[in-house]
């Protein structure tokens, strides 16, 4: 079984510049890094975020994993955020930056690394 984390911090380290790159086009992100940009899901039922990740730990795994993000419609229990594990309004960033821009940002980066 391979280990999880091997690989992570170079993957993190080849991948940052690109991530930047990226987010530096949404103005909608400024002062934002891919380390504080986060994708926060919550428990529909409960309302308890169940699942956060930055734009960077998300790209990381999807590379490490060889699996291409998913980017399916947008929905009410997901959202991108400026605070870990938050689900209130006032961490949420610019409404015109979606959950499926993050995830697109995501296979743009993964796109840049070789099979």
């Amino acid at each position: 079984m391979q280990n999880p984390n091997e690989g992570y911090d170079e993957h993190a380290a080849a991948l940052l510049p690109t991530l930047q790159y990226l987010m530096n086009n949404e103005t909608a992100l400024a002062g934002l890094t891919p380390e504080t940009l986060f994708i926060n899901g919550i428990d529909p039922h409960s309302g308890v975020v169940i699942d956060s990740n930055t734009l960077l730990h998300a790209t990381v795994i999807c590379v490490i994993e060889r699996n291409p993000p998913e980017h399916g419609p947008q929905h009410e229990h997901a959202g991108v955020f400026t605070v870990a594990h938050s689900f209130q309004d006032e961490h949420r960033v610019d409404a015109s930056f979606t959950t499926q821009d993050f995830w697109h940002m995501v296979q743009q980066a993964y796109d840049t690394v070789p099979a």
